[in-house]
């Protein structure tokens, strides 16, 4: 059961760890401290930058609430998912917390706030650090944490990339969409120890109904020719763009396994 539990906390949050985290005790035997992360402090300017017009000037900060389904196992789980954006000096910081009836999971980002590039990673089953990750322009370091212990992550990048997760998807509300709008990114992709390609389109404008209130909404796909998945994000077209609605792919050890969500409250 508390196999199951992990599994399904961190397949929605993107964190598809395969196994059972360990307890606290064997993970204080086995975590070897953080890569050292001097060469991390360089900061990003528009070279840097994959999106050269993002719309900075629309990022706002606050707490996004999202009711969530995860089919896992073929079965509907219903959770809680809470998104929060703030300053934090030049950066910005981005946690989502994951809710279930078993358990939280949390996914923190420190990110660049001119280029929204990634800074760091770290996230949490409950308490247990499950990753972290530094990025810097040339590599992605750290470790991820399962029931066999300690993954170091160490791969070199040409050219900075975003995360998976609540970053790229931050990255794509700002981004300058319009209808018949194209592109393309890099994201590294802990699941996969690998960087992937994200074909970014916006085929329609659609009108959307959600427990929030009815918006106008850029519909996104968003695609990874190498794994055949398709992600569809609608994202609002107004003065602070955001994501209503959610439908996605998430590579398991299952296979694939759909999430979606919608949004219910900001504070």
């Amino acid at each position: 059961m508390r196999k199951f539990s992990v599994i399904l906390i961190l397949a929605f949050s993107s964190l598809a760890i395969a196994g059972m985290i360990s307890s606290c005790n064997s993970l204080k035997k086995i975590i070897k401290p953080a890569p050292d992360t001097s060469g991390y402090s360089e900061k990003f300017d528009g070279k840097n930058a994959p999106i050269k017009k993002l719309r900075k000037g629309l990022l706002k900060t606050g707490k996004y609430e999202y009711n969530a389904t995860l089919e896992l196992k073929g079965e509907i789980h219903s959770v809680k998912l809470f998104r929060e954006i703030k300053f934090q000096k030049d950066n910005l910081i981005l946690t989502e917390d994951i809710h279930t009836a078993i358990g939280k999971s949390t996914d923190r980002f420190t990110v660049d706030t001119a280029t929204l590039l990634p800074i760091s990673r770290v996230a949490y089953e409950g308490v247990e650090e499950v990753l972290k990750l530094f990025f810097s322009k040339k590599s992605v370091s750290g470790y991820t944490i399962d029931d066999m212990g300690q993954t170091n992550v160490n791969v070199d990048i040409i050219s900075p990339v975003f995360s998976d997760g609540f970053n790229l998807e931050l990255a794509l509300t700002l981004m300058p969409i319009d209808e018949g709008y194209i592109n393309t990114v890099k994201y590294y992709d802990y699941r996969l120890d690998d960087i992937r390609t994200a074909e970014i389109e916006v085929p329609a404008i659609d009108e959307i109904q959600s427990f929030y209130g009815n918006f106008k909404c850029y519909r996104v796909f968003v695609r990874d020719p190498d794994l055949n998945t398709l992600d569809i994000y609608w994202i609002s077209t107004d003065g602070i763009p955001k994501i209503i609605k959610a439908e996605t792919e998430v590579p398991t050890d299952f296979g694939k396994r759909r999430k979606a969500f919608e949004l219910v409250n900001i504070y």
